[in-house]
C-alpha cells in the first residue's frame, strides 16, 4: 500500500511537474510573440527594436578628380638597402632601374661591413651606373 501512495505522490508531481513547463513553454512564446504588449504589458523581443529605429541620412558625396601622375622615369639607377638572409652582408644593396633590378656585390675586400659603410658604397655604385649609361 505505500508503495501505491508513492506511485500516487511521483505521478502528482510528474504531471504538476509537466503542466508548469508546457504552462512556461506558452507564455514564453507569447511574450517572445509580443502579444502580451497589446495588453500594455512587456513587449517580447520586438518591444521598441523597430520603432525606435530610424534610418541614416544619406548625403551626397563629393567626387574630387586626384591629379594627373607623372610617369615614372625609369632613365635613372636607384640603389637602397635591401638585405638578404644568406649572412653575407656584402650583398644587401639592391639597384633597380624599371623593371632591371641588380644585386651587386659591393666591399667584398672587407670581412665585416656595416648598414653605413654598404649605404655609402651603394651611392658610389648608383652613381658610377648612372654616369656609364649617360644620366
Amino acid at each position: 500500500m505505500s508503495q501505491a501512495i508513492g506511485k500516487r505522490i511521483v505521478n502528482a508531481f510528474g504531471y504538476t511537474a509537466f503542466t508548469a513547463v508546457s504552462i512556461g513553454l506558452i507564455v514564453g512564446m507569447l511574450w517572445l510573440s509580443g502579444f502580451f504588449a497589446m495588453f500594455g504589458g512587456a513587449g517580447g523581443l520586438s518591444d521598441g527594436m523597430v520603432d525606435d529605429f530610424e534610418r541614416p541620412v544619406v548625403e551626397p558625396v563629393e567626387v574630387i578628380e586626384a591629379p594627373p601622375v607623372e610617369p615614372y622615369s625609369s632613365d635613372a639607377w636607384s640603389c637602397g638597402w635591401a638585405p638578404t638572409m644568406n649572412d653575407d652582408w656584402h650583398d644587401d644593396v639592391s639597384c633597380s632601374r624599371g623593371i632591371e633590378v641588380v644585386r651587386p656585390i659591393l666591399l667584398a675586400d672587407r670581412s665585416f661591413v656595416t648598414q653605413v659603410d654598404m649605404m655609402s658604397a651603394a651611392a658610389d655604385y648608383e652613381a658610377q651606373l648612372n654616369s656609364a649609361d649617360g644620366g
